[in-house]
Formats: structure tokens, sequence, C-alpha cells
């Protein structure tokens, strides 16, 4: 049986993305979200530098936890890098991948922008919302006008721009996309882990699996 003694400080993360994705009836559902959005990408992230360490040497690790691989001018970031670069390496089915990546960028702009809250682009605005009509003029024809009605609030900024929704999904996206990982790789995290995590999808408990082991 394989061991490696690595990924826990990022299953943790995992771990705590769950418990808030689960919670039913809170009040502070906005609360919620964030806490959802920022462990999991935490967890996609730290699980991705520290799986990067059983393929790089040393001073290519350094690279890869720095930049992802990412190649110059590209705008996507460094952790959907980090991500392509490990399904590759284990194969996951072209299909999962482009399933996996196809909002994982948007998630991350998302925990990146919450992360370095900038207050200017968090504000309300009311406005006076012009509404058109149409006025008789010269000959019959029909004109159009503007009246000025009350007025109405346009909301900046991330924290508008995210509910208990979009952040569950967020959650399932990135835990399906870890859970393929390791599925493909056949290395799997520790059974008191796995089964708690994925109940009846560890591969602990799947029948007739065969499977290595994560110790960590």
């Amino acid at each position: 049986m394989k061991i490696v003694t690595r990924t826990r400080y990022g299953l943790m993360f995992l771990l705590n993305a769950k418990e808030y994705a689960q919670m039913i009836g809170k009040k502070d559902k906005l609360n919620q979200a964030i806490k959802i959005i920022i462990f999991s990408i935490t967890a996609a992230e730290a699980i991705a530098n520290f799986e990067a360490s059983e393929y790089l040497g040393n001073s290519m690790l350094k690279k890869f936890v720095q930049t992802g691989f990412r190649p110059k001018g590209n705008r996507q970031s460094k952790i959907f890098h980090k991500w392509i670069f490990l399904l590759e390496k284990v194969e996951v089915s072209q299909s999962k991948r482009e399933n996996h990546l196809a909002n994982l960028d948007e998630w991350i702009f998302i925990r990146n922008r919450l992360i370095h809250f900038d207050p200017y682009r968090h504000r309300k605005e009311k406005i006076l919302q012009p509404k058109k009509y149409k006025i008789p003029g010269p000959g019959g024809k029909l004109y159009t006008s503007f009246k000025k009605i009350p007025m109405k609030t346009l909301k900046y900024g991330e924290l508008h721009e995210i509910n208990l929704t979009k952040a569950r999904k967020c959650f399932h996206n990135i835990d399906s996309m870890i859970y393929d990982y390791f599925d493909a790789k056949n290395l799997w995290p520790p059974p008191s882990w796995a089964n708690k995590h994925y109940g009846r999808r560890s591969p602990f408990k799947r029948k007739g699996g065969a499977w290595s082991v994560h110790m960590g």
C-alpha cells in the first residue's frame, strides 16, 4: 500500500467548505456563502501545491507554487493552470477536465476579490431612472420623450454578486474536481477522512474497488 504524508492541510479546508455548504436555515446567508467560496478555493490551491510535489523537483515546484506554470500574458489564474497540470498528469478525461475547469476561474476571481476587498468597488449608488414615453408632435407624429421617475439603487461589488446558491455550486465544482483527480490517480486520502467527506462515494466503501492511500 502506497503511503504519502502530505495533503491534510488542504483537505481540512475542503471539510470546512462542505460544513458551510450543508448548513440549512442560517440567517446570515451572505456570511455563509463567503465562507463556502473562500474555503473551497483555498482547498483547491493548497491541495494542488501539495500534489504537485509528487511530480516536480524543488526548483520546478517553487515555480509551480508561485506561477502555476501560467504562460506569459495569459489572464487566467495560476490556480486554474495548476489544476490543468494536475488533471492532465493523472489523465482525467478531456470531457471531465473541461467540465471541472469551465467555471473555476470565475470562482477564483470572486474569492480573490473577497480576500483583497476594495471598499470603493462595493458601494450603492442612487440614480434617477429615465422613462421613455411617446408624445404627439407636428403632423400627428409620435416622438419619444423622457420623464424622470423615483430614484433607482444600483449595487456594485462582489458582495452583491454572490448568494448561497452560487456558493454551493462553487463548492460542488471544486469538490467534484478533487474527487475525480484522486479517482484517476487511484491514490486517496486516509479512510477516516474519505469516508467522512465522501460518504458512500468513498473508495473505501465502494465494493470491489482497488485503491492506495494518502496518509497525513
